[in-house]
């Protein structure tokens, strides 16, 4: 299955959520020479738009987003409630065909990674609910940093609680969908609609939404039709061919999870329980090494504090676990080709 992939990014998101963010600019008068400032996305993807778009385009989409709206709370309500089921794709297809809130959890568990590799969900059982938490320590730790994670993922929770209600909306279900943020407290304020279906906490420990345990096996009216048949198999099939690769993300993942000490690919083999001769050749079949899988990710944590941190460039080198800043300004440049600081000023500025 050839993908298409536009802008900036180890990681994806589908491009349909592209055309969503572009309706909802369009309905906010914002320009797309504004959209697009920095992002690496060709205008034309705007009306043809990709398979995937590299996440930090996205990311700096959002921030554009962001700097041309009034309010970013309400911004994040308001394209929540702007994303239709097939903004999701062909999971979002397979999702209209379940049978109930339990198989649509088990959908986006198995399936959310054909949407974007940088997230997880896991499904938990707590008290009198049933959460969909945004796992931590797989792509990244989720904690909601800034405004830009906060549009996006939390626009999330809203268009999942929303697809809820509408799935539910011929039962008779008492309550509320509830949606838990790690992120400080903010005032807002919900329209009567969604007020009525959703609660909002706020400096939780988790990033989730959470039905009532009694709404999971209610039955409601489904689309049962040979083509969210099709669109689930689809999912499976995609999911598998991204399987084949998924040893490099095995080793991202151990990367990642690793402090200032990175493990020796001799250490990552036991992790991954098989030899050290074996996990290079499967990588030399993806066309890769170790070597390079560990500085990529180490490029992208650096463009990461670079961007979101205030700490120095002696205290981001520490972090990564250089000697000095000189080794790593050397080794930013020679993948990126600026220096760590020549990068950061050059973002800021766009």
């Amino acid at each position: 299955m050839v993908r298409n992939i536009v802008g900036e990014g180890k990681y994806f998101l589908a491009g349909e959520y592209l055309s969503a963010i572009r309706d909802y600019a369009i309905s906010k008068g914002i320009s797309a020479k504004s959209l697009l400032k920095g992002t690496q996305i060709p205008i034309d993807s705007l009306l043809y738009p990709p398979s995937r778009i590299g996440v930090e385009s996205m990311y700096r989409l959002g921030i554009n987003l962001i700097n041309e709206v009034e309010n970013l709370h309400c911004a994040s309500i308001e394209y929540g409630q702007c994303l239709a089921m097939n903004a999701h794709g062909p999971l979002g297809l397979a999702v209209s065909g379940a049978k109930n809130l339990k198989e649509v959890a088990f959908l986006l568990v198995q399936y959310i990674q054909t949407r974007s590799n940088l997230i997880e969900f896991e499904l938990l059982s707590v008290g009198d609910f049933v959460n969909l938490r945004m796992k931590e320590n797989s792509a990244r730790t989720y904690k909601v940093a800034n405004d830009v994670e906060f549009f996006y993922f939390f626009s999330t929770l809203i268009n999942m609680a929303l697809i809820g209600e509408k799935l539910l909306s011929n039962t008779l279900c008492n309550g509320r969908f509830v949606i838990n943020m790690d992120c400080p407290h903010v005032e807002i304020v919900l329209d009567n609609q969604l007020n009525r279906i959703i609660e909002l906490n706020f400096s939780q420990p988790h990033i989730e939404i959470c039905a009532p345990r009694e709404w999971m096996d209610i039955p409601f009216s489904s689309i049962n039709s040979d083509l969210t048949v099709l669109a689930a198999e689809h999912c499976k099939k995609e999911l598998s061919e991204a399987g084949s690769k998924g040893i490099a993300q095995e080793i991202r993942n151990i990367l990642r999870s690793a402090q200032k000490n990175k493990p020796t690919l001799d250490e990552v083999a036991i992790d991954l329980h098989m030899s050290t001769s074996k996990l290079q050749r499967k990588l030399k079949e993806l066309n890769t090494t170790y070597q390079s899988i560990k500085s990529e990710e180490i490029v992208f944590a650096a463009r990461e504090l670079l961007l979101n941190s205030k700490l120095s460039i002696d205290g981001i080198a520490e972090q990564l676990g250089f000697n000095n800043a000189s080794n790593f300004s050397k080794s930013f440049k020679a993948y990126e080709g600026v220096t760590p600081n020549k990068y950061r000023k050059r973002q800021r500025t766009l």
